[in-house]
């Protein structure tokens, strides 16, 4: 059983610590290296359970499984997923991407799936280049083309000079010229040449500020070729007439420079002081003072937890946290899974929030059937935004095993329930809801969904004599929790005792 967690420590005298730890670092080196939130590196068993979800009748569990995907680094993925699989799950993304039936933000996450899938997603690049052209189709998913064509590297410059087109093209929208913009730093050489095109949008105050700053982070991303810009970059960063989302991004881009940006680390010090900047910078620092502590940061679980439940602080910054925080915990992260299985029974902090604390936990290793009851609870909070994302994760970090695709189509809200079953089925089912009964003492509503679920395929089975001592274990457990399902298996019992 899971020990109750101590929601009293204060998180004042930990954030102060990380403050001057910030301080302390930043001005010993001669530069700051600002870094993206960590990716989890892909085990076989993540893709297992990535594989189950993509079969899962709802449309939205399989949306989540194609964003796991997307969360790894290429390189990573490729490296252990095998054929057919990366085929058949291309052939899966394409065929969605396709669809214009399909909400334009599931297909635009389509397109980055393929990228991340490497060989087989290139086969696809003459489907994602006629989205970036295809006016009539949503500036999202054009955008998104966009940036999957720069990351593909070498196989996506040779469209080089038709993103250029569309970055100097004014008749195209602010939103798919600023993502163009931003792809041409991505495809070195290839983009270089551009540089000067992408300078003009970045000077052009009278630009949309999304243009102007997808052109500074474009240009930074060319490296050499773009620091002859940073001045220019730094006048966007003190523009207050741009949003602070912008002047963050830029920001971070700027310090990637390294000891080219070194002068000018007192004036982005000094603008992260403004109160007007975005809050979710101010929770990068704090996650790049994590970042330096590595595994260390575990010692500070009780006060992370802290953070991520006080609903004053950012949204994004919150998740930003638990994803960079708990993701470096690593497999001496193990010891905290059961303080993090309890954090994730708190109905007071917000689902989302939860729910990225749990994919986290696939840093650490694969969960056991004990321990993943704790996540599937959640699909039963009341007023639940989004059970789909619980169902997803109770796939992903069980690594999808053969007991939780079974448990899976009857707990948790499945599409359809199935309403036949064989002798063989039937038999395993019962001793696995055995199994789940013992582990959820302490979660009623799934405990309760359970119930319904033993009465109903106790129903559906011919049983045998020798299986009375199987239906009166679960006889017994539904009694002791005062649940009526319990006649109907005694009911069955009776029967077979004639």
């Amino acid at each position: 059983m899971l020990k109750t967690f101590n929601q009293t420590k204060t998180v004042y005298p930990f954030f102060l610590f990380l403050f001057t730890l910030f301080l302390t670092i930043s001005l010993a080196l001669p530069w700051v290296s600002a870094q993206e939130p960590p990716k989890p590196k892909p085990q076989p068993w993540h893709i297992d359970g990535i594989i189950a979800a993509l079969d899962d009748g709802h449309d939205k569990v399989k949306e989540y499984a194609f964003w796991q995907l997307v969360r790894y680094e290429p390189q990573d993925l490729q490296a252990v997923i095998e054929k057919p699989e990366d085929e058949d799950i291309a052939e899966k993304a394409v065929n969605i991407l396709k669809d214009k039936t399909v909400d334009s933000h599931i297909r635009h996450l389509m397109v980055y799936a393929l990228v991340n899938l490497g060989e087989a997603g290139v086969n696809y690049i003459p489907d994602m280049l006629n989205f970036l052209q295809d006016e009539t189709v949503d500036g999202l998913v054009r955008g998104s083309a966009a940036d999957a064509l720069g990351n593909l590297g070498e196989a996506g410059a040779i469209y080089a000079p038709e993103i250029a087109n569309i970055v100097q093209d004014e008749t195209v929208s602010s939103w798919v010229r600023g993502w163009a913009a931003y792809i041409l730093g991505n495809l070195g050489e290839a983009g270089a040449i551009y540089a000067p095109e992408i300078a003009n949008i970045l000077k052009d105050e009278t630009a949309d500020s999304g243009v102007r700053s997808r052109a500074a982070i474009a240009l930074v991303r060319l490296g050499k070729v773009g620091v002859v810009y940073i001045p220019e970059i730094l006048n966007l960063l003190q523009d207050d007439t741009v949003s602070s989302d912008y002047r963050g991004s830029a920001v971070v881009a700027l310090i990637k420079l390294g000891e080219a940006s070194a002068r000018y680390i007192p004036e982005i010090f000094h603008l992260l002081q403004d109160d007007t900047i975005d809050p979710r910078l101010r929770g990068f620092l704090v996650g790049e003072v994590l970042d330096k502590l590595g595994e260390d940061s575990a010692r500070y679980i009780p006060e992370i937890f802290n953070f991520l439940k006080n609903d004053t602080i950012d949204y994004d910054v919150r998740r930003f946290l638990a994803v960079k925080a708990l993701g470096k915990l690593g497999e001496s992260g193990a010891q905290y899974i059961p303080e993090i299985l309890n954090f994730l029974q708190d109905k007071t902090v917000d689902s989302y929030i939860r729910n990225w604390i749990a994919l986290a936990l696939i840093n650490i290793r694969k969960l056991e059937l004990n321990e993943i009851v704790f996540v599937l609870n959640n699909v039963y909070e009341p007023n639940q935004p989004d059970f789909a994302q619980w169902r997803f994760a109770t796939y992903l970090l069980s690594g999808g095993t053969e007991e939780i695709k079974m448990l899976l189509k009857w707990l948790g809200y499945p599409q359809l329930t199935p309403t036949a079953l064989n002798y063989e089925e039937g038999t395993k089912t019962l001793e696995l809801f055995l199994q789940v009964w013992e582990n959820a003492q302490d979660l009623p509503r799934l405990q309760t969904d359970l119930a319904e679920k033993i009465a109903l395929v106790t129903s559906l089975v011919s049983w045998k004599p020798h299986d009375i001592d199987l239906l009166r274990r679960h006889s017994n457990n539904l009694k002791a929790g005062n649940f009526t399902q319990a006649d109907a298996v005694e009911s069955v019992i009776l029967n077979l005792k004639k």
